[in-house]
Order: structure tokens, then sequence, then C-alpha cells
């Protein structure tokens, strides 16, 4: 049951509860950060990104925090399977 009380997807729950997740994870991170800074100051040097994904049925939601950008794509050839061996054309 969402917030509003029925059985129906509330996407606003849905973005404040994933963004509630990334701020949690980015303040975990920044701890650690801070008390591994005596051994690895460059730690504050280096970048980091935060890419999300959720499905639930047919709704997909995405995030990110950081310069990376996530891409969604759709097989719609099944018998077109991605291998090590084989090269991804574009």
């Amino acid at each position: 049951m969402n917030s509003n009380g029925s059985n129906s997807i509330n996407h606003s729950d849905v973005l404040k509860a994933l963004s509630q997740g990334v701020k949690k994870t980015d303040e975990a991170y920044l701890d650690i950060t801070d008390q591994m800074l005596d051994e690895n100051p460059e730690l504050p040097l280096i970048g980091y990104c935060v890419l999300v994904m959720l499905m639930k049925g047919e709704d997909v939601y995405m995030m990110n925090v950081g310069d990376s950008r996530e891409v969604l794509a759709q097989n719609l050839n099944p018998s077109l399977l991605y291998s090590s061996s084989s090269a991804l054309q574009i």
C-alpha cells in the first residue's frame, strides 16, 4: 500500500525512496572516505558515480549521481546475443 492508501504504484513514492537510498549511500561513502583519509590521502580526488535502475512491472526508474549516464536499450531480436568473442557494432 502506498502513502495515499491505495495499492497502485505511486511514482513519487518510488522516486523519493530511490533518492533516499542514493543519499544514504553517498553519506556512507563520504564517512568511509573520511575514516580512510590518513591511509589514502588521494581518496577525495577520485571521482565516483552511482547508477541505479529499478524495474517494477512495466515501469523503469533510473537515477544517477556523478558524471556517468545510463543507456537504456531493448533487444528486439533475442537471437542476437552478445558474447565476449563478438564485437558490438553500432
